[in-house]
């Protein structure tokens, strides 16, 4: 019964480690669509003032 605690140590260790994968995934794709939107507001802005410009311009 000597392997009990160590299987159970290494399922609480991967199920640690999943959630940590699972935490750096959500994360990283968090910031990578927060990145994207904010380069698309930032290219919708860009249009805006550009089709302002030539309007008023």
């Amino acid at each position: 019964l000597s392997w009990v605690p160590v299987w159970f140590l290494s399922t609480g260790l991967r199920l640690q480690l999943l959630s940590y994968y699972i935490t750096s995934y959500l994360y990283l794709r968090n910031a990578y669509i927060n990145m994207k939107t904010t380069a698309y507001l930032t290219t919708l802005k860009d249009a805006c003032a550009k089709a302002l410009y030539h309007l008023t311009g």
